[in-house]
């Protein structure tokens, strides 16, 4: 079925992104756009440009660092500087630009999650608006009642 998106379970993603201290959650952000752009085309049209262009940050920390032991001149020393902040600027637009795509996706799906201020105060928080979101998706997929934000306390 093609509106059909993957169903993601959110506690083994919130983990894996607890483990890695946070590095996992562009990574999980880019794999919930990515499902949502295979039954909507014109949502976050530039995802792939973005990820790719975001992935050069650590390439550009790793350069600045190859470049100050090397003793590069200040030349060489402005241009990793100016590689280092365009891709963190691009991984920054990525990640929460992508989050807020979701976001907005899901409800315009018809789930009531927190309003996109709330949405990044819980990223600054441990990534927990990763879960809302991915339980959200998870939710509008299966169209089961999505009117109730998800909870983190499992059914009983």
């Amino acid at each position: 079925m093609r509106d059909q998106l993957p169903q993601r379970n959110s506690p083994l993603l919130f983990g894996l992104t607890f483990l890695s201290a946070g590095l996992f959650a562009p990574v999980w952000v880019y794999l919930m756009n990515r499902d949502i752009q295979k039954v909507d085309a014109s949502h976050f049209p530039h995802l792939n440009q973005l990820a790719l262009l975001s992935s050069l940050y650590p390439v550009s920390l790793g350069l600045h660092a190859y470049a100050t032991d090397q003793g590069l001149s200040s030349p060489w020393i402005f241009a990793v500087w100016v590689a280092i902040l365009a891709s963190w600027l691009a991984l920054v637009w990525f990640f929460f630009g992508g989050l807020l795509a979701v976001a907005r996706y899901v409800r315009k799906k018809g789930a009531e999650i927190p309003d996109n201020v709330a949405l990044i105060l819980l990223t600054a928080v441990l990534a927990f608006s990763l879960p809302l979101l991915q339980r959200s998706l998870n939710a509008v997929s299966l169209n089961a009642s999505p009117r109730a934000a998800p909870s983190f306390v499992p059914d009983a």
